[in-house]
């Protein structure tokens, strides 16, 4: 993903080639996918050629994921509105990450007040961040030490609350480049997203071979305002 290459260190993993690892991933989400019987699914080839799995539920949800690097590029509701960003110049061209997808991206974060920050933009300086939230007006870049493990995203035009679950990645990159000229980027594209990614930087994850590693990415949909007892989560 873009993400971790503008902010700090990718999780590190030592069990044998990273293709392997890819490889191994995307055969994992397929079988996922394939298990998931109430769940109509098709496999289909996206753009240029890359393979990808289209899941559709019967109230009209469906989401996507490309084979390389098992990739979830689409989310949509039953109307039909995608939840996801991508990038208007997303290259779809291994090696290349692609730009956008899963970790979610939209407008003001919640939930990590009073955390220790890097801000990549002041040489990985760490700061406290009081705030009790996270909007957008200029360049932002900072990896979250220590993290909850569930963190909210509002969307406030929308009015919609993703709430974003997570084991097995204790830090967070939270970024956006605004107006910074980024080349798999749109001119425009900054305005619609800001990107939410959980990682694994200052305790990274270091596998030998025939050891196992599990991490937990979930991502809910409630309407903004509602109170967190009485909101019941789409995911």
């Amino acid at each position: 993903m873009g993400v971790s290459e503008q902010c700090g260190r990718r999780p590190r993993f030592t069990m044998g080639n990273k293709a392997n690892l890819i490889f191994l991933w995307a055969m994992l989400v397929s079988v996922v996918v394939m298990a998931t019987r109430h769940r109509p699914f098709q496999r289909t080839k996206g753009i240029n050629g890359l393979e990808k799995i289209i899941v559709r539920d019967p109230r009209g949800r469906s989401f996507e994921v490309y084979l390389y690097g098992g990739q979830v590029t689409s989310w949509k509701n039953e109307k039909g509105e995608d939840l996801l960003f991508m990038s208007t110049k997303a290259i779809f061209e291994p090696p290349t990450p692609i730009r956008g997808g899963i970790p979610v991206l939209f407008p003001q974060v919640e939930g990590l007040q009073n955390l220790d920050y890097l801000d990549q933009l002041k040489n990985r300086t760490r700061f406290t961040d009081h705030g009790k939230f996270i909007t957008f007006n200029s360049q932002l870049a900072r990896l979250y030490l220590r993290t909850p493990n569930k963190i909210r995203i509002v969307d406030h035009k929308k009015k919609k609350t993703i709430v974003v679950r997570k084991e097995g990645q204790a830090d967070a990159v939270v970024w956006n480049s605004w107006d910074k000229k980024v080349v798999d980027l749109g001119v425009e594209d900054y305005r619609r997203f800001v990107a939410v990614e959980p990682v694994a930087v200052e305790k990274p994850i270091i596998l030998k071979p025939g050891q196992e590693w599990k991490a937990i990415f979930q991502v809910s949909v409630v309407p903004s305002g509602c109170s967190r007892k009485s909101c019941i989560p789409h995911t």
